[in-house]
């Protein structure tokens, strides 16, 4: 999935959710995506820390648990979407899609 990513946006990957916060302190980051589950750092409290101090970042958590809690829950922190493992590509662009929409060209 890294290497989908890479060739068409900018991509910073990091091992944990600490690694995370020190990421988006250091610059602007458009999206996150997460995993629920992470040892230190459990994918709600990163992006609860993430949308208290920069809510315009986007975040996108990825789970194999429990799908509707883990939904119930990212939503009420402020994620915008919660996945399933395995998820399909096509989630994963139309998410792209939608967090950085293209400009559309002049018709004039």
């Amino acid at each position: 999935m890294l290497h989908f990513l890479a060739r068409r946006y900018a991509v910073v990957a990091v091992d944990s959710g600490a690694a995370a916060l020190a990421v988006i302190a250091a610059r602007a980051v458009a999206l996150v995506i997460t995993d629920l589950s992470m040892p230190g750092m459990h994918g709600i409290q990163l992006t609860a820390a993430i949308k208290a101090t920069t809510p315009t970042t986007r975040v996108a958590i990825i789970t194999a648990y429990d799908v509707q809690d883990a939904a119930r829950q990212a939503k009420a922190v402020g994620a915008e979407y919660v996945f399933p493992k395995p998820f399909m590509m096509m989630q994963l662009k139309q998410m792209l899609e939608e967090s950085f929409p293209m400009p559309e060209s002049d018709t004039r």
